[in-house]
């Protein structure tokens, strides 16, 4: 006798950005950060302008999109004046 195995699966649809910040935006929205927020200190890596990214279920936190690949964290997703 063996084991009856019980599986079951979802699919869901995972959002997939591109990395393109207003021009004058570069350096700080590639940003990618272990918490929401511009501090050098907590600053993880980058991406590169037209990267995609995946955008991780954790809601926004103000301006701040959290990605879990290629890098996990935080990116700038809009400037303070609204721009995405």
């Amino acid at each position: 006798g063996g084991l009856a195995l019980d599986v079951s699966f979802a699919l869901e649809e995972v959002p997939r950005l591109v990395a393109c910040p207003p021009a004058g935006y570069t350096e700080t929205a590639l940003g990618v950060h272990a918490t929401p927020g511009r501090i050098q200190a907590e600053r993880i890596g980058e991406v590169a302008p037209g990267q995609q990214v995946l955008a991780a279920a954790a809601p926004r936190s103000g301006r701040w999109l959290r990605i879990s690949w290629p890098l996990q964290g935080w990116v700038q997703a809009e400037t303070r004046d609204g721009r995405a």
